[in-house]
């Protein structure tokens, strides 16, 4: 009778826990595993190329010979992520008159493969569409009012089939001259605008 009783308890639990489990199973699968929400990439965050300012301009005489020209006066805009534009407006005086401000370009005797000794390559981080250049001869210093020359400037493009920045030379005058460059930037949607640079060299 003892005997009989343990089995009888033995099956009970036996299947009460078996019920047990089949509850914990049912509940489990009936669960729907919540997943985690990423927020969407809306661009916002990513890069972009919006130019703020005009680049600055290098200008390269030989191997080792490279100044940095005096950015004068400027009219520029650009796109702000929020869709409006923000522009600015900078004035300064004409290049006869910043001699103390502006850097010189040492010309040394330098033979190049084309055999021009004063050729120079014009370079900036984000190249202009359009450029132009005019010099006045020293002589002209402190007289804005002086007629200047035009230069003719060289564009090249390297590889129409990679992208890169086209190289962009002018021959120099023989001599100590003032050099003003007419940089303008307008094929793209996200900024444009144009901007002066002068420099001038010593023979």
């Amino acid at each position: 009778m003892k005997k009989f009783t343990a089995v009888v308890l033995a099956l009970v639990c036996v299947m009460g826990l078996m019920a047990c489990s089949a509850q914990e199973r049912g509940e489990k699968t009936g669960e729907v595993p919540q997943q985690i929400q990423f927020p969407e990439n809306n661009g916002t965050s990513q890069e972009t190329n919006v130019l703020k300012e005009p680049s600055a301009l290098t200008v390269i005489y030989g191997e080792n010979n490279s100044i940095e020209a005096l950015r004068g006066t400027t009219s520029w805009k650009y796109q702000n992520e929020d869709g409006t534009w923000t522009g600015f407006e900078a004035d300064s005086i004409h290049p006869l008159e910043a001699k103390e401000y502006m850097p010189s370009l040492k010309l040394l005797p330098v033979i190049t493969s084309s055999g021009s000794h004063l050729k120079v390559t014009m370079q900036w981080d984000a190249a202009p569409d359009k450029t132009s250049v005019r010099c006045w001869n020293e002589k002209d210093w402190g007289q804005p009012d002086a007629e200047s020359e035009e230069l003719q400037v060289c564009t090249l493009l390297v590889d129409s089939n990679v992208e890169t920045a086209p190289i962009t030379s002018v021959e120099l005058k023989d001599g100590n001259y003032i050099y003003e460059v007419i940089a303008e930037w307008n094929s793209h949607e996200e900024y444009n605008g144009i901007a002066r640079y002068s420099f001038y060299t010593v023979k």
